[in-house]
């Protein structure tokens, strides 16, 4: 599983990737359809959940394969973090 994942650690993991890719916010924003300030919020884990799958799958694209990554770690962010320790203590 995902150990310790939370949204901050997810948002370093979307600006690794961006940087990664040599995209600047400006540039991902626009290709993933996006604000500026959206990807700002989940880079520094500012949002209150993970963003839709509909925003992850066009920062998917945008990223290239492997497609589904992203999706999973927010799908695993948002079950709630009692459940997330019990299946991570298994």
């Amino acid at each position: 599983m995902v150990d310790a994942m939370n949204l901050i650690e997810f948002g370093r993991k979307i600006r690794q990737l961006r940087k990664g890719n040599g995209y600047t916010q400006d540039e991902l924003a626009t290709i993933a359809g996006i604000s500026k300030p959206y990807l700002s919020n989940i880079e520094t884990g500012r949002l209150v959940g993970p963003p839709s799958h509909a925003k992850l799958q066009k920062l998917e694209i945008a990223f290239g394969p492997p497609a589904g990554d992203l999706c999973h770690l927010a799908d695993w962010l948002r079950i709630p973090a009692s459940l997330r320790h019990q299946v991570d203590s298994l």
